[in-house]
């Protein structure tokens, strides 16, 4: 069998862009450094698919940031205020979030990163959405 390494890394990358998010799982768990944070299991809907994609977040004073924007695109701004979030909380919430391509400091391979979540004022006009053509060939090839 013969391919192309880096070609199916770079196939198997959602595309940069907006996209709206449900929150299938979350779990509770403690960083290498000992800091609270949230993993969880997002599906995103690309053009009527769901997408599986992970990202956690860090209960830590230079990330607080992305906490505090996940409860707002999800609707759980008391809990910014209440000070606990809890996994349970996450469970089916929607919401819209930016991902980027960018390179692994340590691998240099290129990955999927959250650039940020999106606070429902901050939506406006049109979600910017790659065509469905442009993110990933996932057609099964027919063995006969």
């Amino acid at each position: 069998m013969d391919f192309n390494a880096g070609q199916m890394r770079s196939d198997a990358l959602i595309k940069e862009g907006r996209y709206k998010f449900r929150v299938q799982d979350a779990r509770e768990k403690r960083s290498a450094a000992g800091n609270d944070m949230l993993n969880l299991k997002l599906y995103l809907n690309i053009n009527g698919r769901d997408v599986l994609y992970w990202d956690s977040l860090i209960l830590m004073p230079k990330m607080f940031w992305k906490v505090e924007h996940f409860c707002e695109a999800t609707g759980l701004t008391d809990k910014i205020e209440q000070g606990r979030l809890l996994a349970q909380d996450c469970f089916d919430r929607t919401g819209y979030i930016d991902i980027i391509q960018k390179q692994d400091s340590q691998t240099g391979e290129m990955t999927n990163q959250t650039k940020d979540y999106v606070k429902p004022e901050d939506l406006g006009g049109e979600i910017s959405q790659p065509e469905a053509d442009d993110l990933f060939n996932d057609d099964i090839p027919s063995f006969t």
